[in-house]
């Protein structure tokens, strides 16, 4: 057994109610069974997330069958302030039997304990995130945990672990793990866009023929011709011939195409650069594209030579509906650390475009204080382009705060090395030490050049 279900093991025997988060896209590819042992002595509450991504038949059809697994099943729009009602309702209802042990014991009876269980991607640390920032003053130190662990006050019945347990997931089964990688739960390189894109266009072709219409295709036909078909409508051509290689790349960056619904007009694309260097800000950028709006150049910018990337920034900045950059700099990031200095630098983005927005797309970090609904992708910048445009934005916007820093502070050659921690960074920061308001202290290479600094003397 991994070490991740060992930790939420020993969780779960202090909780009196599991809450399973599955993707109502693909429940049961969601569920991990290693788990099953270890939760059936609890009540369980299944909720189906991602509702408004999903066929609500399917769904409708899904919550009969798992009902007769657990003891309650939601499918719910965790972005609905209704959501957080039914949940606080069905955990009391759960934790009534318990209660009522409490009552003949003599005890007064206490708060309904639960924790949030899910695979990556499911929408955990959002629906927590949420109800903790309605029940902030609610937050406090439990007996039963480790230190720094919280539960957080719903309500005078219903208390919440502030933390989620993260299921691993299997990938012996090539079914459950294609599904999985398509909803953006397993990292692009379990499998590669080939596989993904074969299953997609099969599963397309017996359930929803018309889902390829956007590129002109209303009966989806054999692989290669399909996929030749879309490089052609898209322009992707290589040497004369459709690039099939593109296409497959198009159609996983094509993600954001799936939340485009009525009511969801404009999508934010956010993203960061510069966690890992030593110095300087790091950046963040929001990005809004227009609907349909496709381009050859916008990739991650970690695939993308600085000039293409260059490139690429003129290309979003002249088409883009909104773009918004947000900057925390090094004294900030060493207070709050630098995953709190990337969530609010993107948060800061957001409000810099000006901008409305419906939905927001991140790499892989949830945001905390933002109202909107929102959806943290696994290698987002690889398969949504408002991510990636905003990767761009971010990465080159970075770059051009790295040149004028190598003009102050050219010791560093920060102009080739942007601040990360290469050999020629490293014997600058032994030779000369770090300097205030550049280098970030609270990382180990820069707090240990400073003693080496300090033992001189």
């Amino acid at each position: 057994m991994s070490k991740a279900l060992r930790e939420i093991e020993g969780k779960i025997k202090a909780v009196d109610v599991i809450i399973e988060l599955l993707d109502a896209r693909a429940p049961l590819s969601s569920i991990n069974e290693n788990l099953e042992d270890a939760t059936q002595n609890k009540k369980k509450l299944v909720i189906l997330s991602k509702i408004d991504l999903a066929d609500d038949h399917q769904t409708k059809l899904w919550s009969e069958k798992l009902s007769q697994r657990y003891d309650k099943v939601l499918a719910l729009d965790l972005t609905k302030e209704s959501a957080e009602k039914e949940i606080a309702k069905a955990v009391n209802i759960l934790g009534e039997e318990k209660r009522e042990k409490d009552r003949k014991k003599g005890m007064k009876p206490q708060p309904i304990r639960a924790m949030i269980l899910g695979i990556p991607n499911v929408g955990k640390s959002s629906l927590i995130n949420r109800l903790a920032s309605r029940k902030a003053a609610g937050v406090q130190n439990k007996p039963g945990f480790t230190r720094g662990e919280q539960w957080i006050k719903v309500s005078n019945d219903f208390e919440l672990l502030d933390t989620p347990g993260v299921l691993p997931m299997s990938y012996e089964n090539k079914d459950k793990a294609t599904k999985l990688a398509l909803l953006g739960s397993i990292k692009e390189e379990i499998l590669p866009n080939s596989d993904l894109c074969m299953y997609l266009l099969k599963f397309l072709k017996e359930k929803y023929p018309n889902a390829l219409s956007r590129f002109d295709i209303n009966d989806i036909g054999d692989y290669l011709e399909t996929m030749k078909h879309i490089a052609k409508r898209r322009g992707l051509i290589k040497a004369g011939e459709e690039d099939i290689e593109k296409a497959e790349s198009l159609m996983a960056l094509d993600l954001e195409k799936k939340y485009y619904k009525e009511n969801i007009c404009y999508i934010a694309g956010c993203d960061e650069a510069g966690r890992g260097c030593l110095l300087g800000p790091v950046v963040a950028a929001a990005v809004i594209l227009p609907k349909n709006f496709t381009s050859e150049l916008i990739n991650d910018s970690k695939k993308l030579t600085e000039k293409k990337r260059e490139e690429a920034y003129q290309v979003i900045k002249e088409n883009a509906i909104a773009v918004g950059v947000g900057i925390i700099s090094p004294e900030k990031i060493d207070e709050i650390n630098i995953l709190e200095a990337s969530r609010l630098a993107m948060e800061i983005a957001l409000e810099d475009m000006h901008h409305p927005y419906d939905f927001v797309l991140t790499d892989a970090v949830t945001l905390k204080h933002i109202k909107k609904p929102q959806d943290a992708i696994i290698k987002g910048d690889a398969k949504a382009l408002c991510i990636a445009a905003a990767s761009i934005i971010a990465k080159v916007t970075r770059d051009h705060i790295c040149y004028e820093l190598d003009k102050q502070y050219p010791e560093y050659n920060i102009k080739d090395n942007k601040g990360y921690g290469t050999k020629d960074h490293l014997e600058a920061l032994d030779k000369y030490g770090p300097k205030k308001g550049l280098h970030r202290f609270s990382y180990k290479p820069v707090k240990e050049s400073l003693i080496k600094k300090i033992s001189l003397f």
